[in-house]
């Protein structure tokens, strides 16, 4: 179950970060 939180919160922060790097 941790380890599922885990990867969604890596999940999200991947998605969070990646458009600001494709803007960049």
């Amino acid at each position: 179950m941790l380890k599922f939180m885990l990867d969604t919160n890596t999940c999200i922060f991947t998605i969070k970060n990646k458009p600001e790097h494709i803007r960049e």
